[in-house]
């Protein structure tokens, strides 16, 4: 083997790749090749390839941003945090409502009970004896279901 790096004498004139060799066969090295003629398909092609590998690309920004969102527990606890906020404000509102009406609604009540209280007062004292009597009825009828439900 004098001189000859890339190829070695095989009997029958097969011939044995060497580093040198494999090289230049395109196996390392620089690689040559020309690229293949350029034709409307292959364009049509690469531009569809091209907008593939855009959508994919943002596809997975999403799904990082979405990570990194899930991921970010001081954030989430801030947003949980505001949303029971939220709700809290929401009931307390609500709350707040619902006794200003029940409370006016009392106060308008309030000058009808106290005229009706009035005339009681005042059929008790012209009448006593049937005052006493009804009074009489409703602590029977008490006592009555007390003693029922022991």
């Amino acid at each position: 083997m004098t001189g000859q790096h890339d190829t070695e004498r095989q009997p029958a004139g097969q011939q044995t790749m060497t580093a040198t060799g494999a090289q230049a066969a395109g196996g390392g090295g620089r690689h040559t090749s020309t690229p293949p003629p350029a034709d409307t398909a292959g364009t049509a092609d690469t531009a569809v390839i091209k907008t593939e590998i855009e959508q994919t690309r943002a596809e997975l920004g999403d799904t990082m941003a979405a990570l990194g969102t899930k991921t970010d527990v001081k954030t989430r606890a801030c947003d949980a945090a505001a949303s029971a906020k939220g709700w809290i404000d929401d009931k307390l509102t609500t709350g707040t409502q619902v006794t200003r009406r029940r409370a006016q609604q009392a106060a308008g009540k309030a000058p009808q009970a106290k005229h009706w209280a009035a005339q009681a007062a005042r059929a008790v004292r012209e009448r006593p004896v049937p005052a006493v009597l009804a009074a009489a009825a409703v602590l029977l009828v008490v006592v009555g279901r007390r003693r029922r439900n022991r």
